[in-house]
């Protein structure tokens, strides 16, 4: 297969870096031009500058850091590598804290178009290494999950594991043992920067050894490769393996008889060393979540609703998703697999790319999440297509002109799907103002409970504990919650809010946790059924533990859209892991309102004659129609009953211009009580903050 061989295209150092700066400055551009923020001033105030649930996390470590001596909430990430990075920068870059974090990602995931020009460098291509970083730095996968505002690990998730192969390649193909260290040092990174990583770094290991096997198996070099990779990513503290990498690279450089005499031996010395600090339990964790996806899955004795099964990066994705998100458009995605396979025939140490494209497919039941892990290596194969048809073309000049337009019009069916992607803040800035005004009454070892999506950004904005968030979203947490927010009687869901934060608070203190709140239910009243706990606490006279702290249940908007959701973790039965009852809930903005029916979303007719619902071939009669409205600022509910064995009930909310078709157990739980309707119960909520797009009430009990 010699035709697969391009002419040597080798520059100089100089113009690599060249390369490079041109690549990184058009990465960086073309993530400016598309940030979708008003004004830098408005960043700060309107909520802007965080556009990823996540990165509210991120976000409050770091201001703890920066506002050291302050009193911080119990669970602060200031011991994370981003935080500390966001510090540092912020101590020497002249801008306020928001718009650095804000532009953070614009700058940081650009760095991916380093390795990729400098993998092209390696084999002599720079033409495909260009390309590849032009490509690969804004194709879609990778650019929704690193664009302006998206502060999160994502922003090097994909960039380190680059460097790391980039400079096993380099090795390789140089043979200079300088890169040994960086090697080391670049997964020691990796994993501090995003300790999840330990999979994608330990199938590196092994593509290593595999490639020195196969290729290359009497040199002992590349197996120092791979143990200068399996040293990156040992369960020790980082900096003890980045020096210690570093002092046997000189003793690999100076001594290279004697570390070749004992290499075996320290080899073996590393891998028990593995077995012990890491293992194989941390990859078999993180592949079970993604792969149990059933509508329940275990829990102590419980069976409680998977999370998994409602993250929408975690859904599965089709194939056609899956093309569009890593190469642009299909027909791309189809001649970069085939690039980047006949690559690897013309240069092999491209296979240990393999690790990334294998976790980029991983997409298609993983999520879709994955995908932006195959980008650069699918750059890489895309480049090289476009390198191999115009190789003989004449003159040069002709050659790289259409390999610039087919780079161009690749660069374009990216642009064409980015450039709508419009973020979703967590809160607007009218619910920021409501929850500044709650950070004046609330103490970090205060409780804030509202749906995971928004507990990092609740942490962030009132100082105070969220009970649930990003990170601390297992069924057994989300179980209180939903219950909280779908439940009909008050005293319920007073109670167990009361119950839960007692309960979770003294876990935080005591070294020995006590038995979950439901197991010490079963244990005190020796019953068998955890489903009786819920029926219990809806006695008023329910024993309840003692007040230690003040509890607040913020309620907004944005979580009209979850209702359906949350419903479906209260609606378990514990005991099998099975729905109660077949749930119903669909909320749209699209409502047409014709001259005999109401239509929502195309998809659902209101007969306003005979007061059904039809869908498909579907119909249900209508319990009630509910119609709230701000006028004055005061909120008028006006409510419309229909038939009294109706199953449904149609809401509109005139000044979102909203409408929700939701069962019975939904239009009697309590966050439409307090949320839509404003029907509180002064025994167990007081109101802190009531306005049209945010409901904050503060527990009395």
């Amino acid at each position: 297969m010699g035709w697969l061989k391009l002419p040597t295209d080798q520059i100089s150092l100089k113009l690599c870096w060249v390369l490079i700066a041109f690549a990184y400055a058009f990465s960086v551009t073309f993530r400016i031009l598309l940030a979708n923020y008003t004004s830098i001033a408005g960043l700060k105030e309107s909520g802007e500058f965080i556009n990823t649930p996540d990165g509210y996390f991120f976000a409050k470590g770091a201001l703890d850091l920066l506002q050291f001596g302050k009193e911080q909430t119990i669970s602060s990430p200031t011991g994370s590598l981003l935080p500390q990075l966001t510090v540092f920068l912020a101590k020497i870059v002249p801008i306020n804290f928001e718009t650095l974090v804000f532009f953070m990602p614009v700058f940081m995931s650009s760095l991916l178009v380093v390795p990729l020009v400098l993998i092209g460098c390696s084999i002599g291509q720079a033409t495909i290494g260009l390309v590849a970083a032009l490509l690969g730095s804004v194709a879609h996968g990778y650019y929704a999950r690193s664009l302006a505002g998206y502060y999160d690990t994502d922003m090097l998730v994909v960039v380190f594991p680059m460097f790391v192969i980039c400079f096993v390649i380099t090795a390789i193909l140089s043979k200079k043992k300088f890169y040994l260290a960086l090697i080391t040092i670049a997964v020691s990174l990796y994993q501090w920067w995003y300790p999840q990583a330990y999979s994608l770094n330990m199938a590196v290991f092994f593509s290593t050894v595999f490639y020195g096997l196969v290729f290359d198996r009497k040199n002992i070099f590349n197996y120092q490769i791979a143990f200068f990779v399996l040293l990156g990513f040992l369960g020790i503290v980082p900096t003890i393996k980045m020096l210690f990498a570093i002092f046997l690279c000189f003793l690999f450089y100076y001594r290279p008889l004697l570390v070749n005499k004992f290499f075996w031996y320290l080899f073996a010395a590393a891998f028990a060393c593995f077995a012990a600090t890491a293992g194989i339990d941390p990859l078999l964790s993180q592949l079970r979540q993604y792969f149990v996806r059933g509508d329940e899955v275990p829990t102590s004795s419980f069976q409680f609703y998977n999370v998994i099964s409602t993250v929408r990066e975690a859904e599965i994705i089709s194939l056609w998703h899956l093309m569009n998100r890593i190469s642009g458009h299909p027909v791309t995605f189809i001649l970069s697999c085939l690039g980047y396979l006949l690559a690897v025939f013309a240069y092999r140490p491209l296979l240990l790319l393999l690790p990334m494209v294998g976790l980029g497919f991983f997409a298609l039941f993983g999520g879709l999440r994955f995908t932006m892990y195959a980008v650069p290596a699918l750059a890489l194969g895309l480049g090289y297509v476009f390198v191999i048809i115009s190789k003989s073309w004449r003159p040069p000049l002709l050659r790289y002109s259409a390999i610039a337009a087919m780079t161009v019009l690749a660069l374009y069916h990216n642009y064409a799907i980015v450039k709508p992607l419009k973020p979703r803040e967590a809160f607007g800035k009218n619910e920021i103002l409501v929850l500044r005004h709650l950070a004046r009454l609330t103490k970090p070892t205060d409780y804030v409970f509202s749906w995971w999506d928004y507990g990092h950004a609740l942490r962030y904005y009132t100082n105070a504990h969220a009970f649930i968030d990003g990170n601390k979203h297992g069924g057994d947490y989300n179980l209180p919650v939903a219950f909280v927010l779908t439940e009909a009687n008050l005293t319920a869901a007073a109670h167990l809010l009361r119950i839960v934060t007692e309960h979770d608070a003294a876990n935080f203190t005591n070294t020995k946790k006590a038995p979950g709140y439901i197991e010490s239910y079963m244990i005190k009243n020796k019953v068998k059924d955890p489903n009786q706990f819920f029926t219990a606490i809806a006695d008023k006279n329910y024993p309840l533990p003692h007040k230690s702290r003040d509890v607040y249940l913020v309620t907004s908007y944005h979580m009209l859209a979850l209702l359906g959701s949350m419903q479906l973790f209260s609606n378990i039965d514990l005991s099998t892991g099975k729905q109660k009852h077949l749930p119903f809930y669909f909320a749209t903005n699209n409502l047409k309102n014709e001259d005999d029916a109401f239509v929502l979303d195309g998809k659902y007719r209101v007969d306003r004659k005979k007061w059904t619902v039809n869908w498909g071939n579907n119909t249900q009669k209508l319990a009630s129609m509910i119609i709230a409205e701000y006028k004055n600022q005061r909120l008028e509910v006006k409510k419309i009953f229909m038939h009294a064995d109706g199953f449904l009930n149609l809401v509109l909310l005139r000044n979102y211009n909203s409408a929700i078709l939701a069962d019975n157990q939904i239009t009697n739980g309590a966050f439409f009580k307090l949320f839509v309707l404003e029907e509180n119960d002064p025994r167990y909520f007081e109101p802190v903050a009531i306005t049209p797009r945010m409901k904050i009430y503060k527990l009395k009990i």
